[in-house]
């Protein structure tokens, strides 16, 4: 999953997001063992669902960091090849 990750930013952004997923899952089961009522069970499920969706779009966020990044890295190569090849054009 990190193999090819260059960029900080971008790893952080992921495994932030895996730590928020881990924190949310365990925080959504103590509220629903912990609180009473039955609100209680509704509320873990939402509060779940909540955290799982913002979780993934972390890590989305971090996979386009890491594109980006990428993008950039390709981008600057090709530049660097291109300036070795001069064009001349013909006068008009």
């Amino acid at each position: 999953m990190f193999k090819n990750t260059k960029n900080r930013v971008a790893k952080i952004l992921k495994i932030y997001s895996i730590l928020n997923m881990i924190g949310g899952v365990i925080i959504s089961r103590y509220l629903a063992f912990e609180l009473p009522g039955n609100i209680a069970e509704g509320v873990s499920w939402v509060f779940f669902a909540s955290v799982i969706v913002v979780s993934f779009l972390f890590f989305i966020i971090g996979e386009i960091v890491n594109l980006l990044a990428q993008i950039r890295d390709n981008t600057k190569a090709s530049k660097n090849i291109d300036d070795d090849i001069s064009i001349e054009l013909p006068d008009l």
